[in-house]
Order: structure tokens, then C-alpha cells, then sequence
């Protein structure tokens, strides 16, 4: 997680393309996200298949938050939010709409929620699911 955010820190100042952006969120929140479902997972002594599939559920929950939440600095609503909006693009930041665009961001955004949904067996989908 630390060196997603020395990568994310380091482009502000020297730029980025769209794989330095995905290592950010991949090594952030994504990282962070995984972490929390495969603990829980090994906790429960869950199988290895189950924790794969964790793994790639969680990555992708991961770009997918980090994707909204590029979308909504541009066109979220401050106050739902709790904070501003367009800080992104006032830090000279890297994100999904500066590369993609604001259609494609949304697509990717789609994709990976649907990436994320069909990675889990139909066993684990739904609550409590796991074990």
C-alpha cells in the first residue's frame, strides 16, 4: 500500500499513462480491500479456490471504488459527499475520466463491478456465503 502511494505522490509531479494509474489503485485500495477478504477467508479456513476468487474479487472492488471515486471528484455532489469536488484536477492527479474520459471511466466502473460479482463461484454469492 505504501508504494502505491509513493507511485501516486510521484505522478503528480512527473505524470502518468494508464498502467501507472491502475498500479496505484492495484497497490492502494486494492491491496486493501484483498487484505480484508482473505484474512477473513484464512480465518475461517476457507478453501484455496474460494480464496482466488476472493483475491479477484477484491482487485476489482478496488479499481472499481477507486474509479467512482475519480468519477464523483468531477461530477459528484459536494455536500452528499462531505467534501469538494475537483481537487483531483486542481493536484494535476492522474485519474480514470483525465485518461479515459468521463464515458469510458464509466465503463471501465461497470466492468469492473461485473468483474467482481462473476468472479465469486455462485456458492458465495449473497450473504454469508463463504464457508
Amino acid at each position: 500500500m505504501v508504494g502505491g502511494q509513493a507511485l501516486d505522490v510521484i505522478s503528480e509531479k512527473s505524470g502518468a499513462d494508464q498502467n501507472i494509474l491502475q498500479e496505484i489503485h492495484r497497490r492502494k485500495t486494492g491491496a486493501l480491500i484483498v487484505a480484508a477478504v482473505k484474512s477473513g477467508a484464512m480465518i475461517f479456513n476457507t478453501g484455496k479456490d474460494k480464496i482466488q476468487s476472493l483475491v479477484e474479487y477484491g482487485m476489482n472492488v478496488g479499481q472499481a471504488f477507486q474509479i467512482a471515486d475519480d468519477i464523483l471528484n468531477v461530477e459528484g455532489d459536494s455536500e452528499l459527499m462531505g467534501k469538494g469536488t475537483g481537487s483531483d484536477v486542481a493536484l494535476n492527479k492522474v485519474t480514470y475520466p483525465s485518461i479515459f474520459g468521463m464515458e469510458t471511466a464509466k465503463k471501465k466502473l461497470a466492468q469492473h463491478i461485473e468483474t467482481a460479482v462473476t468472479s465469486l463461484p455462485v456458492s458465495m454469492r449473497g450473504p454469508c456465503r463463504l464457508l
